[in-house]
């Protein structure tokens, strides 16, 4: 057996003390940044979805407005799987931010790397706060191809319009998951 020396020992625990603190600093590194994508597709999903109940034409002028770029036509096509409608960017270099409007009213925003339960709590706030005041639907976990998702759903209805809308929001914390939130303001019930 060999024996470790006191600098031999120091070196080592020098390197284990090093490689804590890096791990610890990509961590929050992560952190930070998941935290910062759910501001933004939240940002984005009041601003657009939420604010204008799903308005097709209106989402586009907007979209064009605040300088939004389409994705990919092959992107677009496999997120809107044969439905008429339109996704937009806000970078042309990345897709980790989407907004995807239908031609039925749908409207949705996507984003990787976001922090689920900081969406969450934001969604549910932002429920709790709407004059309209919409009732809760379900909460319930759902068995994605990719890992479990949380899907929190609301319904309104207000005398101004025809039909009732839905407001859902779907996350996942695991690393395998394609799309960490699904944020989307859709008609539902007549």
């Amino acid at each position: 057996m060999v024996e470790a020396t006191p600098r031999t020992m120091k070196i080592i625990l020098l390197t284990l003390a090093i490689l804590f603190l890096s791990t610890q600093s990509l961590s929050a590194e992560k952190n930070v940044y998941a935290k910062t994508q759910a501001e933004a597709a939240f940002k984005l999903w009041t601003e657009t979805c939420l604010y204008h109940r799903g308005n097709y034409q209106t989402l586009t002028l907007w979209a064009r407005a605040n300088n939004l770029h389409r994705t990919d036509p092959s992107l677009s096509q496999e997120i809107l799987q044969g439905e008429k409608g339109e996704v937009w960017q806000p970078s042309k270099r990345s897709s980790n931010l989407l907004l995807i409007l239908n031609a039925d009213d749908q409207c949705a925003v996507w984003a990787t790397r976001a922090d689920a339960t900081d969406i969450n709590n934001r969604f549910e706030r932002s429920m709790a706060n709407m004059k309209d005041q919409p009732k809760l639907a379900g909460d319930k976990t759902v068995k994605g191809q990719d890992g479990e998702y949380r899907q929190i759903a609301y319904y309104v209805r207000t005398k101004s319009s025809p039909h009732g809308w839905a407001f859902i929001a779907t996350t996942s914390d695991s690393d395998n998951a394609a799309i960490h939130v699904r944020l989307t303001v859709s008609p539902a019930g007549k």
